[in-house]
């Protein structure tokens, strides 16, 4: 399976943002790039319970739109490399609330 068909098997189960975590890449004096992790989770959540990680590497034009409530999220992960922008090859974006969107170089997941 390829990392977007894993994603999208995944959201069955973890389909609720737990966590959003945005880290700043500094190579000497200069900021390189920044990578997100976003942490889903089952819902109700009680703390031992299973979460998914996603570590998306070097973003651009990230959105995050009102995140303060409690709906499903549902990542739309396009292969965009065709598209010869530099250093991306991912469009990701929450399809069913628009809370979230960006462009992203590679993605791990943890």
């Amino acid at each position: 399976m390829t990392v977007i068909e894993i994603i999208y098997e995944k959201q069955k189960d973890f389909g609720y943002i737990k966590k959003i975590n945005v880290e700043r890449k500094f190579i000497g004096e200069e900021c390189f790039s920044y990578d997100l992790y976003i942490t889903l989770c089952n819902y109700p959540y009680w703390d031992d319970e299973e979460q998914f990680t996603i570590k998306f590497s070097s973003i651009k034009d990230l959105k995050i739109n009102d995140i303060d409530n409690l709906l499903k999220v549902c990542l739309n992960v396009r292969m965009i490399k065709d598209r010869q922008i530099e250093n991306i090859n991912f469009s990701v974006s929450d399809i069913e609330n628009s809370l979230i969107s960006f462009l992203c170089k590679d993605i791990q997941l943890l």
